[in-house]
C-alpha cells in the first residue's frame, strides 16, 4: 500500500520543502534551518503551504498543530 498523506507541522514542511528544492538545485541539504527563515514562511496560509509540498513531493500534505498551542490536531 502507497502512502497517500504525510502528517506533520508547518515548520517541518517548511523544512523539508527547503531540503529538498536545495537538493534538488544541485547543493547539499541543509542540516539546520535559521529560525529567522523559517518564521518568514510560517506566514504563509496552510493551504498553499499544503500544494507547495504536493507540488514537491507528489505526496498530500495534513499540518497538524501542537495540542499545546491550544489548537486541535
Amino acid at each position: 500500500m502507497a502512502i497517500k498523506k504525510h502528517a506533520m507541522t508547518k515548520e517541518g514542511a517548511i523544512i523539508a520543502i527547503t531540503r529538498q528544492q536545495v537538493a534538488e538545485s544541485g547543493g547539499n541539504p541543509p542540516k539546520s534551518i535559521h529560525k529567522a527563515f523559517i518564521d518568514a514562511y510560517m506566514v504563509l496560509e496552510d493551504k498553499k503551504l499544503e500544494e507547495l509540498y504536493e507540488k514537491t513531493f507528489g505526496i498530500e500534505l495534513v499540518i497538524v498543530k501542537y495540542k499545546r498551542d491550544g489548537e486541535e490536531s
